[in-house]
């Protein structure tokens, strides 16, 4: 996919396996972009799923964030797994637990020092003012209210 729009990717279009995802400042030229798209799908004889394609979309749901105009927040749906997640009760859950929030770190305010806690829980010896720091719950995740804009 990449070799194929390679003149476009990243300038006219985002590649991320076999997802192209089409962008443009206005409607007119997203028409553009897409037809330019289509034909060079038709040229080099490579298929769409059209229960997969959105067309037109202001806003759309992609690896695990909501992308729109000018922003890219976390996905809901997957930010409810984080805050939801149950205390983990093992060095594997604290590992588990610590890498699936740092997939949003840069929409939780002060991440580094929050999972620092849980870190050190990681490395065999945990001192005991980090036990009661940690206590019986995880550490509060909360979002950032300033979503980094794109571009």
């Amino acid at each position: 996919m990449e070799t194929v729009f390679s003149d476009m990717n990243l300038v006219e279009l985002i590649i991320f396996l076999d997802d192209i995802l089409v962008h443009a400042q206005s409607l007119e030229e997203l028409e553009e972009r897409t037809v330019k798209v289509l034909e060079r799908l038709r040229k080099f004889n490579l298929k769409l799923d059209p229960a997969k394609c959105i067309f037109g979309a202001t806003e759309i749901r992609h690896l695990g964030y909501l992308i729109s105009e000018g922003t890219i927040r976390p996905d809901p749906e997957k930010l409810a797994a984080v805050t939801s997640w149950p205390k983990p009760t093992t060095v594997k859950g604290v590992k588990s637990f610590v890498g699936f929030a740092g997939f949003y770190r840069r929409f939780i305010n002060d991440f580094a020092s929050l999972a620092k806690p849980l870190n050190d829980l990681t490395v065999g010896y945990v001192p005991a003012k980090c036990q009661k720091k940690t206590g019986s719950k995880k550490p509060s995740l909360s979002l950032s209210s300033d979503f980094p804009s794109v571009g």
